[in-house]
């Protein structure tokens, strides 16, 4: 049994937080005519995996350039 690399571990866990973005942003659209303030929230909360997910990359970056 082969330990996972540090790229292996950063794309999985970058594609989790896409996959949560896009859940995130999907639950706002079936939302939204039922409660706009809800989907507002929603999409408030994809937003934020976006940011996640930059600053995920970003880290990656800095720790390949050390």
């Amino acid at each position: 049994m082969s330990l996972p690399t540090k790229t292996e571990k950063l794309s999985e866990l970058m594609e989790y937080i896409i996959k949560s973005q896009e859940a995130a942003a999907t639950i706002a659209h079936l939302v939204r005519d039922e409660d706009g303030l809800h989907a507002q929230g929603w999409l408030a909360v994809s937003e934020m995996f976006k940011q996640i997910n930059s600053q995920v990359i970003k880290l990656a970056v800095k720790g390949r350039l050390n």
